[in-house]
């Protein structure tokens, strides 16, 4: 098995300090044809949680983004931006995944929280 570089040095390393729950909708919808399947539990990751600022602020908005949050997380198949993470009582919607390097070493998760 290779070993995760990404993870165990520079700046991932030691910093997965966030607890989350990633979620999924359940199939179903409304009468006007939105989601309302209940979300259901998929893992619980050690993550690591930053707020947009600065460049990647203007960069995201400038692409039309609505992404507040980045969140870095080990690697797993699966996940899409049809998920969600969950925070404590935050609520973290996936709007996009970045697989760097495309190494299946880490996810980059661009997020929306939920107001």
């Amino acid at each position: 098995m290779k070993k995760c570089t990404s993870c165990e040095s520079g700046a991932f390393a030691g910093v997965r300090n966030r607890r989350v729950t990633l979620q999924e909708r359940a199939a179903g919808v409304d009468s006007d044809g939105k989601p309302n399947g209940a979300w259901t539990a998929v893992s619980k990751p050690w993550v690591m949680i930053e707020p947009l600022r600065g460049k990647e602020l203007i960069d995201a908005q400038q692409a039309k983004m609505k992404t507040t949050h980045k969140v870095t997380m080990l690697y797993r198949a699966g996940v899409v931006g049809k998920q969600r993470l969950l925070y404590g009582t935050r609520v973290l919607n996936i709007d996009g995944v970045i697989n760097p390097n495309e190494s299946n070493e880490i996810l980059e998760l661009m997020c929306v929280e939920e107001s």
